[in-house]
Order: structure tokens, then C-alpha cells, then sequence
């Protein structure tokens, strides 16, 4: 038995816009009974009731300014706790988009009378933002609309999806639709709550367009310049030591310095006494050995 979430109209005032809203996100009796098949941690999406559920939220892009922040915001690990709580239910939630490539029926999906065989959808791979966990929640997302506010890709893969490196924050709006359960790229099994958004939007606050960041950024430029003022530094306190030429330039010899020339001074002084004595000496051998031969002696 399928289990509905609390009735709408308590998650909303009654102002006419929310009203509107409201009565356009209301399921029908059709699309009950579609979200009742739905089986949950399996990896198959070409349901009926998620075609439906393109529709439904297609419905609910003519509100220009949805009342996002009156809507539910639940955690991810309770999307995967109570799935079947959740499926069909209007939720926002806050993500880093990874990637997206764009599908058509033709290319992807099975054809359904639900909807158009040409009209394209975006698949999107993000991380929950809205989480505990350091590495976030990976969520499986459908967009009805173009999230044109990513901005240009890093680059684009192989399959031609577009990917996003930086991870670019946005705000989604869309209906919970299951729990997935694929291989990831780890190998790992994993559950992936499916999303199937009708608003992709930047976070408050933050509402210019996304641009593709310059190869040079700017923590790389601190670094460059923080390099230059200290290479500055050390050649600038060489050139003081080393290579000062001002007339005015006073050097103070140091202590070691000092001794040293005393040093040397004393040594010069005891080489010339002593020169002066060996001249001494030798004038007086040669006055004696005069003496000596004078024949008149």
C-alpha cells in the first residue's frame, strides 16, 4: 500500500501564488496509481511513473519564483530510509553538480504518450551539500529544464557529457521520485535518491552566471607573489651587505674584527724591533771585525 506523504496545504500559507503552486503539485488519481508501481533500489527508470512525473514537474515551471523556501528540504539518508514517504512529494535541496548530458527518448528512454519523443531532459550527477557526511550524498537528477547557471563545462567526456571539476553549487527544486541502486565507479553498489527537478537555480546570494575559471587562479597568484617579495627580500639584504658604494657609508669593523688587526699590528711591531736589532748587531760585528785588521795595531 502506498504510503502518502502530510497533505500540501499544510507546507504552504494561502497567498494566491502559493495557491496556484499548490493546486498544480497536487497528484492526481492517474498519477497515484503510476508512483504505487514504483519499485524501489533497482536500477531500471523507464517507468511509466516517471514520465508522469516529467510532466508533473514541467507543470510547475510556469512558477516563476516558487515558494522554495516553504518547501520541504529533507535529509538524504531519510529519502532512503522512507522512500515510499517521500515519492511524489515537492522538495529543494542543495547539490555540487559533477556532470550532465542531455537525453532524448529517441536516444535513452523508452517511448511513452507522457512525454514528447523530441523534447530533451538533462541528466545530472551531484553531491548533496545538505548532509554530515564530508564526502556528501551522490543523487541521481532529471531536469525538465536546461541548468544553463553551471556555466561552461571543464571539459567535455568522452559520451559528450559536460563536467564540472569545480563543482558548482546550485538549489534544486523537484518531485522525489525512488531510490536507485547502481554500480558506481568505485565498484561499489550504491543508493542514489532520483530527482526529477522542474528549477535549477544558484544559492541566495549568489545569482550571477557561473563562468568557466581562468587556468591562472588567484591562490596560485598569491603564491607567485608572496615567491617575488620574498626573492626580493634576501637580494635586497645582500645588496645592503655586500654592495653598498654611498659616500656617507660609515663600516664599523666588529669585535672579531678588531682583534684581528691589533692582532696583526702587534706582530708588525715585534718584526720590526726585531729587524732593527739584527741591523744593530750586524753594524756592530762590522765595527768590530774593523778594528781587528787596523795594522796599525
Amino acid at each position: 500500500m502506498f504510503v502518502s506523504p502530510p497533505l500540501l496545504a499544510d507546507a504552504f500559507t494561502t497567498r494566491p501564488t502559493e495557491e496556484a503552486f499548490l493546486e498544480a503539485s497536487a497528484l492526481t488519481e492517474k498519477e497515484w496509481t503510476a508512483l504505487e508501481a514504483v519499485r524501489d533500489r533497482v536500477g531500471r527508470l523507464d517507468e511509466t511513473a516517471f514520465y508522469v512525473m516529467l510532466r508533473k514537474a514541467e507543470a510547475l515551471t510556469r512558477f516563476e519564483s516558487p515558494p522554495l523556501e516553504q518547501l520541504d528540504r529533507p535529509a538524504v539518508v531519510n529519502l532512503l530510509r522512507h522512500p515510499r514517504r517521500w515519492r511524489g512529494w515537492p522538495i529543494r535541496i542543495n547539490v555540487r553538480a559533477a556532470r550532465f548530458e542531455k537525453l532524448t527518448l529517441a536516444e535513452a528512454l523508452t517511448d511513452s504518450p507522457d512525454w514528447p519523443r523530441d523534447k530533451p531532459i538533462w541528466k545530472m550527477g551531484c553531491i548533496s551539500t545538505d548532509t554530515r557526511s564530508t564526502t556528501g550524498d551522490p543523487l541521481l537528477v532529471f531536469s525538465v529544464v536546461e541548468p544553463a547557471v553551471l556555466g561552461e563545462p571543464d571539459k567535455i567526456g568522452e559520451d559528450g557529457e559536460s563536467i564540472y571539476s569545480r563543482r558548482p553549487q546550485v538549489q534544486l527544486a523537484g518531485i522525489f521520485y525512488k531510490v536507485a541502486t547502481y554500480e558506481g565507479q568505485d565498484g561499489r553498489i550504491r543508493d542514489y535518491p532520483v530527482i526529477i527537478a522542474w528549477s535549477v537555480a544558484l544559492p541566495e546570494g549568489d545569482r550571477k552566471p557561473r563562468e568557466k575559471p581562468s587556468g591562472f587562479s588567484g591562490n596560485m597568484l598569491i603564491m607567485v607573489l608572496l615567491g617575488l617579495l620574498v626573492a626580493y627580500l634576501i637580494v635586497r639584504r645582500k645588496t645592503t651587505r655586500t654592495g653598498r658604494k654611498d659616500e656617507d657609508f660609515v663600516y664599523h669593523p666588529r669585535r672579531w674584527e678588531e682583534r684581528r688587526e691589533t692582532a696583526i699590528e702587534s706582530q708588525q711591531l715585534l718584526k720590526s724591533k726585531d729587524t732593527e736589532e739584527s741591523e744593530q748587531d750586524r753594524k756592530e760585528e762590522e765595527t768590530s771585525d774593523g778594528k781587528s785588521r787596523d795594522p796599525s795595531r
